[in-house]
C-alpha cells in the first residue's frame, strides 16, 4: 500500500520483532575477505593490459673452461728466506729464483751446504717445486706460498725436513 501523498510504501513490520545483529567468527571473517580480495585480484587482472616492457634478451650464463694450469700458477719468481732443522741443527738459507735466458734458474744457498744451481723450477697452483744440485748433492724443495709465508718439505741425500719463510718483497 503507497502512501499516497509521499509514493513510498508503509514501512514493513517485523513478524519476530526488530532485526537482530549477526555475529561471524573471526575466522569466517577473515576467509571471506580473503576470497573477497583473490576475486578481485582476478578480476582486475583479467581486464588489465599486458605491460608493455622494451624488448629484453635474457641469456643463461654457460660454464667457462677450467683456467689452465698456468693461467692460475703462482709466479715462482723473487727471493724466498726459510728456515729449517736438519739432523737437529738449525739452517737457514735463502732460494733465489729469476727469470733467465731459456727459463727459470737461480740458486738455493743454506747455512749448512755450499750454494746450488737450480736446475728446475715447477709451479702448480700456488706451490712451487725447486730441484737444485751440487757439489754435496741434489735437493728438492716443495712449498707453498700464501701471501708473504712459505711452508713446505725438502730432501736432501736422503734426508728429509720441513721449511718455513717467507718471500721477500719485490
Amino acid at each position: 500500500m503507497k502512501d499516497a501523498a509521499r509514493g513510498r510504501l508503509p514501512p514493513r513490520s517485523h513478524p519476530t520483532g526488530p532485526p537482530r545483529t549477526i555475529m561471524i567468527q573471526p575466522r569466517s571473517y577473515i576467509v571471506a575477505l580473503a576470497l573477497i580480495s583473490v576475486a578481485a585480484c582476478a578480476r582486475s587482472a583479467q581486464h588489465a593490459p599486458a605491460p608493455q616492457s622494451p624488448s629484453v634478451r635474457v641469456t643463461r650464463p654457460t660454464a667457462s673452461p677450467a683456467p689452465s694450469a698456468a693461467a692460475t700458477a703462482i709466479n715462482p719468481v723473487g727471493i724466498y728466506d726459510f728456515s729449517t732443522n736438519a739432523e737437529g741443527m738449525e739452517v737457514t738459507g735463502t732460494i733465489t729464483i729469476e727469470t733467465r735466458e731459456g727459463g727459470l734458474g737461480g740458486s738455493i744457498a743454506t747455512s749448512a751446504t755450499s750454494p746450488a744451481a737450480i736446475s728446475s723450477v715447477a709451479t702448480r697452483d700456488s706451490t712451487i717445486t725447486v730441484v737444485a744440485g751440487g757439489p754435496e748433492g741434489q735437493v728438492t724443495m716443495e712449498f707453498t706460498v700464501s701471501g708473504e709465508t712459505i711452508s713446505g718439505g725438502w730432501t736432501f741425500n736422503g734426508m728429509q725436513g720441513v721449511l718455513a719463510g717467507r718471500k721477500r718483497p719485490n
